[in-house]
């Protein structure tokens, strides 16, 4: 069998193997600096584009958290579900609604 050429190219280039990232001659950075309010708001703004954040919030108003779900397994909020009839996510017929509590 012929050795690819990516495979060749990592070996005449000694990359296959080698570490990347940390080295014993770095510095780790000091931590941010400033007032605790400036540390809550950057908190919160990353909160908001974070992937778990993302996941609590409804899909199709983007505000409301979800208390909804369906019989496919997704979910909405209540304000949004309750007039569905297909799954936003999916676009499975809802033949399920049940409400979450939390």
């Amino acid at each position: 069998m012929e050795i690819p050429s990516q495979y060749k190219a990592t070996l005449e280039l000694n990359l296959l193997g080698a570490r990347t990232g940390y080295s014993p001659g770095t510095i780790p950075l000091p931590p941010p600096g400033g007032s605790n309010l400036q540390t809550i708001r950057e908190y919160s703004a990353n909160e908001r584009t974070s992937p778990s954040y993302d996941n609590r919030v409804c899909p199709v108003c983007l505000s409301n958290p979800k208390d909804m779900a369906f019989g496919c397994g997704h979910q909405t909020c209540c304000n949004c579900g309750i007039d569905l009839l297909l799954c936003p996510i999916c676009r499975d017929l809802i033949d399920t609604k049940i409400r979450l509590y939390h």
